[in-house]
């Protein structure tokens, strides 16, 4: 797995509800996503990252910080389940992927990072089999999800994350580090960065 791959693994599993695996899951994906410096999970307790989850993505008194779904930044009427959700499950399907029946709605962030690392992951894969015209046609799909539904969300969904006081700086670190990853692929695959 690229350093590539492995942080849009990294930070679909930081935008995951945290359960007890997460904080030892980590250390490995920082390495190989080549995170340097601290993660923000040293000295966080598995409470403390399920009450910030909860508060800031899913309720609270006044309303949620920052919803991690797309059609909350994409649609005109802002809420959940919209056209850009539609959009993203048939970009799953797109792909023989079959969107999950779970309970979170296709256009969770967490599910769209899972969905680039697939992407991502298996477009190495056939570059290293020397299958660049399948390879080339990934990366299409990678900058037709991209610049459509995930990239122009990025920025707003994390200024009002970054704007919330945290219970843990869990969820902060894991803003900027996702602005970092928007700024490259926005290089890499064309975007909306507007960080």
């Amino acid at each position: 797995m690229s350093s590539r791959s492995a942080r849009y693994a990294l930070l679909s599993r930081m935008f995951s509800y945290p359960d007890a695996d997460l904080l030892s899951e980590l250390p490995r994906l920082a390495r190989q996503a080549q995170w340097s410096g601290r993660l923000p999970s040293e000295n966080q307790s598995l409470p403390d990252l399920e009450a910030a989850y909860t508060g800031l993505f899913i309720n609270r008194l006044g309303g949620v910080a920052s919803p991690p779904y797309g059609s909350a930044y994409l649609d005109e009427e802002g809420g959940l389940m919209g056209e850009s959700c539609r959009d993203v499950e048939a970009a799953y399907r797109g792909c023989a992927l079959v969107p999950g029946s779970g309970s979170e709605p296709a256009d969770a962030l967490a599910t769209e990072l899972e969905f680039m690392f697939f992407l991502t992951d298996k477009e190495e894969v056939l570059r290293q089999r020397g299958e660049d015209e399948a390879a080339d046609e990934l990366r299409g799909q990678q900058e037709a999800f991209w610049q459509k539904l995930l990239s122009p969300w990025l920025a707003p969904f994390c200024r009002r994350l970054l704007k919330e006081k945290p219970l843990c700086d869990f969820y902060q670190s894991a803003a900027l580090r996702l602005l970092e990853l928007q700024s490259d692929e926005d290089g890499r695959l064309g975007g909306t960065s507007e960080n």
